[in-house]
């Protein structure tokens, strides 16, 4: 334990001993002033995204589409590519790994995806890989739908927006969650009230409160008590809840009571003089008075509260690991809620909960003109669909791209530990749409928005850089494992071959599938426009070039003018927004626009592309603004408005 005194506290003691406190002459903090005149550094993000466009292009052939009865016009064949790895690349080696695979760093999980092909060992891309990294460009290209997301409900916790704070001061109530033999939640209401964290010193002689982003479980052993240890109180019956008197034992005119702690995000600073409050976080709590009536806690509720608490990569979040082992047990465990006698709205484990927000990602797409529209877009018609009882087979199927040498004459980076996580789609900085000209963190749309709006399709800027692979944050001296993903990637300059078959395609739509596998660029600088694949991407990792090296039509045996297809398909775009007005050409769409600019290799801005925001340094906060020190938020600014002028970068070409 440290060292710690008691000095200029302002607590008095009982004449027998008895440690106890009253809670007179507590200070109040200052106010500061919410003119915010400083602005904000730009938020940096190795992701960007394409915005959403309120267009949606539906072709007018759908109804037509038959693997019977073929297009007059429809085009079968096949075309041949090549894949060139312009930085480092990994996919996941397939087949059911145990979990002493895994952490093997010998064994072949931690290899790039590898299979027999006519008895040679050989580097695999799956198609379903590729088909997906080329169907995310074929739907924003074709202002297709938004539909494949996962329409998860995020949470917030932030004690510098208002919007969050006003929900749940003076409105949280406290309960004991519990579950039952089946397996159901529900909490039983119970009374609470606030303790100093100096006080909590007094009484159990030990120091606490004093280290940065402290678990519960470490804050109880502080103390050198278990969960849920007993205190005795004297209730209070002001609004801040804070108890007159506490004390470790009982002598007649206290109420038990259970002492409730909560993670400790930045040690407590004590006042420059007495009376004062300490700065930062300097209240626990205790609950009493525990009903006997609980209320059910639905299974939407369970799972949102389960769901809020675990990180981007699915592990529980430190807090609740400590307390879902207590709830294993058989054990009552402390939580916060909102609702009435009859009903639980939402809970969680501190008074200031991560609060589930009004609307799920599927609200925040719904806005948008026909996205929700059950209609086929281009994607549909040539990947296919399942809608009910409505489904289209696709109408094209792409191979498995193989490296062109076997393993043992590719290679590769070696074994790579690093951190692959990243943050959840909750900064809405990032993934809302936000207001111009932002002064103020109120401002900002959130999820409790009914027109909030999702930024749009997200997506990976090329880096003309080598990859990095920073190193996993330690925990107790070694490093965190949890967080830590080891790798095997493949060097720049490995080729894989491969093909797509396609059949009974309108010129219109084959011209869509090459515009996506080239972005619309078929002159010398489309080799610059390069696709990101596999993992690792905002590393740097998984940066490739396509090459179309052979096609033919199945029918005649010719070769097909694919740059006519790709002709008629702008064609088609083009029109469809000439028909609907828009004040802009497909062409020069804002769409069009980001999706190329962020495939441009020469474009990135490496100052704000290549990294998260730093957690040590508080930035994912700090770009939120700050009304102490009068800093403006920001907002994710478009790719189009940061990246660089064209520079000269390195291509490596495919081998013959």
């Amino acid at each position: 334990m440290g060292n710690w005194d008691n000095k200029n506290r302002n607590n008095n003691w009982n004449k027998n001993g008895n440690n106890s406190w009253n809670n007179k002459n507590r200070g109040n903090f200052s106010k500061h002033d919410d003119v915010q005149t400083e602005p904000n550094k730009p938020i940096k993000s190795p992701y960007n995204f394409v915005p959403l466009s309120g267009t949606v292009v539906f072709p007018d052939w759908a109804d037509k589409v038959s693997h019977d009865i073929p297009f007059e016009d429809g085009i079968s064949g096949k075309i041949e590519l090549a894949v060139t790895l312009q930085s480092d690349t990994y996919i996941r080696n397939g087949g059911n790994w145990s979990e002493a695979d895994k952490k093997d760093d010998n064994s072949d999980y931690q290899k790039f995806f590898t299979a027999k092909v006519n008895g040679e060992d050989k580097y695999i891309i799956p198609g379903t890989s590729f088909k997906g990294m080329i169907r995310n460009v074929l739907e924003i290209a074709t202002f297709g739908k938004m539909q494949r997301f996962n329409d998860d409900r995020y949470s917030i916790r932030d004690l510098h927006n208002r919007d969050y704070t006003k929900r749940l001061v003076n409105k949280v109530k406290a309960g004991w969650l519990h579950k039952d033999k089946n397996g159901r939640w529900m909490i039983y209401p119970c009374s609470y009230g606030r303790v100093e964290q100096e006080d909590l010193e007094i009484i159990f002689s030990r120091p606490m409160g004093r280290s940065d982003k402290e678990s519960v479980e470490n804050k109880y052993k502080d103390l050198g008590i278990s969960a849920n240890a007993e205190v005795w109180i004297s209730p209070s019956n002001t609004l801040d809840k804070k108890v007159n008197r506490v004390a470790r034992k009982n002598d007649g005119n206290l109420v038990h009571a259970v002492l409730v702690l909560t993670g400790q995000p930045s040690k407590r600073q004590e006042p420059d003089k007495p009376g004062k409050i300490p700065y930062r976080k300097h209240l626990e709590f205790v609950f009493y008075n525990k009903q006997e009536q609980p209320l059910d806690v639905s299974e939407k509720l369970k799972d949102n509260f389960e769901f809020i608490n675990e990180d981007s990569n699915g592990f529980e979040l430190e807090a609740w690991a400590f307390w879902k082992n207590q709830l294993k047990e058989g054990k009552e465990v402390p939580v916060f809620y909102l609702g009435d006698d009859k009903e639980v709205q939402s809970f969680g484990l501190a008074m200031m909960y991560r609060l589930p927000y009004d609307y799920s990602v599927k609200d925040a797409v719904k806005p948008v003109d026909k996205h929700s529209s059950k209609k086929p877009d281009f994607s549909d018609l040539i990947f296919g669909y399942v809608n009910g009882n409505d489904a289209l087979r696709g109408r094209v199927q792409f191979s498995h791209f193989i490296s062109k040498r076997n393993i043992s004459a590719v290679k590769t980076q070696g074994l790579k530990m690093t951190v692959l996580g990243g943050p959840k789609a909750s900064y809405y900085p990032n993934y809302l749409e936000q207001p111009d000209n932002l002064v103020s963190s109120d401002q900002y749309k959130l999820f409790f928005d009914s027109n909030a709006k999702i930024s749009g399709w997200k997506r990976y800027p090329a880096q003309g850089i080598e990859a990095s692979y920073p190193k996993p944050p330690e925990k107790d001296g070694k490093i965190n494992e949890d967080m830590a993903t080891e790798l095997v990637p493949l060097k720049p300059g490995t080729v894989f071959t491969g093909s797509i078959r396609f059949f009974n395609l309108k010129r219109e739509e084959l011209g869509a599938l090459i515009w996506s596998l080239k972005f619309g660029r078929f002159d010398d600088e489309g080799k610059y426009f390069q696709h990101n694949i596999g993992m690792g991407k905002p590393l740097g990792l998984g940066r490739i070039t396509i090459d179309i090296t052979k096609n033919i039509d199945s029918e005649t045996s010719q070769e097909i003018d694919l740059q006519d297809c790709v002709a008629k398909f702008q064609r088609f775009m083009e029109n469809e927004f000439e028909n609907k007005k828009e004040i802009y050409t497909w062409e020069k769409s804002p769409q069009i626009k980001e999706l190329r600019t962020m495939a441009d290799v020469r474009l990135w801005k490496d100052d704000l592309t290549t990294s998260y925001p730093s957690l040590e340094k508080k930035e994912f906060e700090a770009a939120k603004g700050n009304r102490k020190k009068g800093i403006v938020p920001v907002k994710l600014e478009r790719y189009s408005n940061v990246a660089k002028e064209p520079r000269d970068v390195e291509i490596i070409k495919p081998e013959d």
